[in-house]
């Protein structure tokens, strides 16, 4: 499942709030609570620049693992 998320506190979405893609049903519930949550300062939904590269000894590469949420 791959749906587009309409955010409503476009302040608080750190990146395009415009390009808000969810994986899940789960990811699209998660995202609408942290929008509407005073206490959410500030985030973002697979922040690229947050990767951590690692090496999967199993495919013998090297990977990326980017997490699914950033929330300040």
């Amino acid at each position: 499942m791959l749906a587009k998320v309409s955010i409503v506190n476009k302040g608080k979405y750190a990146g395009d709030p415009e390009k808000v893609v969810a994986r899940s049903s789960w990811e699209v519930a998660f995202m609408r609570r942290l929008d509407s949550n005073d206490f959410v300062v500030k985030w973002c939904s697979e922040p690229a620049a947050l990767g951590i590269r690692y090496y999967n000894q199993v495919k013998r590469k090297n990977c990326l693992y980017v997490p699914d949420f950033l929330v300040q």
